[in-house]
């Protein structure tokens, strides 16, 4: 998200509501509807059950919206458009390229998530899961800050 947004802003603070978000997945696929809901929170951009405006004003029903067919099925894809110029940006983050624990932190993160998510988990388990997973996050986080090669950014009508 701060990455299209800094692509059709550049150096002017974007203006919330008047960005239009499509998630190129369904809400309850996958982390779909959790990413909508961030962009939703960032943008103002919200689904049918989103505020319908004052008048013609500050209207964010329907500027996020979901579509299951991606334009690139090799990536999880979004597209910010913003509503003043037209100008939009195609998202795709392409999981090949992303950072992540070494082996035996992923290996375990798996053994100890069935536990976590099962409810059967001590607290120790659930907490090194918790750890592992907020360390693997903090990269992905420390990744996108600089340059990578798992976001891209392309122009798109």
């Amino acid at each position: 998200c701060r990455a299209a947004l800094k692509h059709l802003y550049a150096d002017k603070t974007p203006v919330r509501g008047e960005i239009e978000v499509t998630v190129y997945g369904a809400p309850d696929d996958g982390v779909y509807g959790v990413a909508g809901q961030i962009f939703s929170f960032i943008t103002g951009a919200a689904p049918s059950t989103g505020f319908k405006g004052l008048g013609p004003s500050f209207r964010r029903k329907d500027l996020l919206t979901y579509d299951k067919k991606s334009p690139d099925p090799e990536a999880m894809c979004f597209k910010f458009r913003r509503r003043d110029s037209g100008k939009a940006v195609l998202c795709k983050i392409c999981h090949d390229g992303m950072p992540g624990l070494d082996f035996e932190k992923e290996r375990r993160m798996g053994e100890l998530m069935s536990g976590v998510v099962g409810g059967t988990a001590g607290q120790a388990e659930a907490s090194e899961f918790h750890r592992l997973w907020i360390e693997n996050v903090m990269m992905i986080f420390e990744s996108a800050r600089g340059s990578n090669n798992w976001l891209k950014i392309e122009d798109v009508r």
